[in-house]
């Protein structure tokens, strides 16, 4: 089952324990992404589930318009193991038009 807009951003308002996979390529996810997503493409998902820590958290898997890529990605991870798994509704696309903020630009690199 599918998570909106709405219920997504209240969940990350009150800090729940989430986890945002964007399973959009990496130039895609380059251009612009939710804030705390991590870009693990769906190929590359499909091939490694278990590299998406399966329990602990809600996981929420992303893509541009929520209806091919994200729901994949979700089986994926259920057939792997994980129990509290959904997708955006209508994806990054939707998240941006309800005017919710977006990171742009190059994903910042991790300090060593």
């Amino acid at each position: 089952m599918p998570i909106d807009v709405t219920t997504l951003a209240e969940r990350l308002g009150k800090g729940d324990a989430l986890l945002l996979v964007d399973v959009r390529a990496p130039h895609e996810f380059q251009k612009y992404r939710i804030a705390g997503a991590i870009n693990l493409p769906l190929h590359s998902l499909k091939a490694r589930p278990t590299a998406v820590p399966l329990h602990g958290r809600t996981i929420v898997t992303l893509c541009t318009k929520g209806g091919g890529r994200s729901p994949d990605a979700a089986d994926a991870l259920r057939a792997a193991g994980a129990t509290d798994v959904t997708f955006l509704e209508g994806g990054t696309k939707a998240w941006q038009a309800a005017g919710q903020a977006m990171d742009e630009g190059p994903w910042p690199e991790e300090d060593d």
